[in-house]
C-alpha cells in the first residue's frame, strides 16, 4: 500500500507520461473520496485504507485510457453546486455559469417563469432554481436519458422543476415565459481535428454538434423564440467565441427591433449574448 502522498506522486508520474494534465491525480482523489485540500493535506502521510487504493488505481487507469475525470467520478461542480453527471450530458462548463450570473444580476428576486431550452444535466435550471426560489423553472431537452440526470439533480438538490421531453419549444404555452435561456449545440463539424479526442470520444454528439456550420439549432431559436416570450421577456444564450458576428446579424435580420446584447467571458471572450423582446 502507499500514503495518500505517494499515491498521488504515483498517479502524477503515470499521467505526465502520457502527456495529460497531472493535475487530474488530485482531482480523483478529493473528488472520489470527499477530500477537500485541508483534508488531504492532513492525511498525506496517512496509509490508504487498501480498498481506497485500488479504487484510486482504477480512476487513474480510467483517465489513462482516455476518459473525462468527471464522467469517472459521476460528479461535477457548476456554480458551486454538486451535480451527477453520465455520457447522456455534457460536462457543465465554467463559461456558462457567466449566463446564470447575467440573468441573476438582471432579475433580482422578482417571481418570474424561466425555460431552459436543452438542458442536459440541468445544470442551468438547477442553479437559477436554487439561487431564485421563487422563480418557476422549466427545463426541456430532446434526450430522455438527458432529462433523467437533470431530474436526479433537482431531486439531489430539492427543486421543483418542470421538465419537458421535446424538441426546442414543441408543446410550450406561448407567451408564458420572462426569460428563454439555452446553452445550445455549436460547433461544426468542421472544427473536430481542433477538439480534444475526450470530448469527441465521450461526451455527447446531440449536445456538441450543429448543421449549418454550427448555427442551426440558433436559426430554429431565432425564429421562433418571440413567440414564447412574454411582453419585454429576454432571450439569454451562450455562443461559441468565434460566433459573435454571425449570432449578431441572424438577430438583427429577424428580429431588427430587438435589443441585441453580446457580453464576454472571463477571458475576455465573447461567449454570451442577450436579446431582449420589445413588442
Amino acid at each position: 500500500m502507499a500514503t495518500y502522498f505517494q499515491a498521488i506522486k504515483l498517479a502524477k508520474t503515470s499521467i505526465h507520461h502520457h502527456n495529460l494534465d497531472p493535475y487530474v491525480a488530485v482531482y480523483l482523489i478529493q473528488r472520489r473520496f470527499h477530500m477537500n485540500n485541508t483534508q488531504l493535506l492532513m492525511n498525506y502521510s496517512v496509509q490508504m485504507p487498501a480498498n481506497r487504493f485500488h479504487q484510486y488505481k482504477d480512476d487513474v487507469k480510467t483517465y489513462l485510457k482516455g476518459e473525462s475525470p468527471q464522467y469517472i467520478i459521476g460528479t461535477t461542480s457548476f456554480y458551486g453546486y454538486n451535480l451527477y453527471v453520465n455520457h447522456n450530458v455534457l460536462i457543465p462548463r465554467p463559461e456558462t455559469e457567466g449566463l446564470v450570473d447575467w440573468i441573476l444580476h438582471d432579475y433580482q428576486d422578482r417571481p418570474i417563469s424561466v425555460v431552459d431550452i436543452g438542458t442536459g444535466s440541468g445544470a442551468i435550471a438547477v442553479a437559477l432554481k436554487l439561487q431564485r426560489p421563487k422563480w418557476h423553472v422549466t427545463a426541456t431537452d430532446i434526450s430522455q436519458a438527458a432529462l433523467n440526470v437533470a431530474k436526479k439533480n433537482a431531486k439531489l438538490h430539492d427543486v421543483k422543476i418542470n421538465f419537458k421531453h421535446c424538441d426546442l419549444f414543441q408543446g410550450l404555452p406561448r407567451h408564458a415565459f420572462d426569460v428563454i435561456v439555452s446553452n445550445p449545440p455549436y460547433i461544426s463539424k468542421t472544427e473536430l481535428p481542433e477538439m480534444g479526442a475526450d470530448v469527441i470520444r465521450n461526451e455527447p454528439h446531440v449536445a456538441l454538434f450543429a448543421n449549418h456550420h454550427g448555427m442551426g439549432i440558433y436559426q430554429r431559436i431565432a425564429k421562433d423564440f418571440r413567440q414564447y416570450l412574454k411582453t419585454s421577456g429576454s432571450l439569454y444564450l451562450e455562443i461559441g467565441f468565434s460566433e459573435k458576428k454571425r449570432i449578431e446579424q441572424l438577430f438583427k435580420q429577424v428580429c431588427p427591433d430587438d435589443l441585441v446584447t453580446i457580453k464576454n467571458d472571463l477571458s475576455d471572450h465573447p461567449r454570451m449574448v442577450k436579446v431582449h423582446h420589445k413588442l
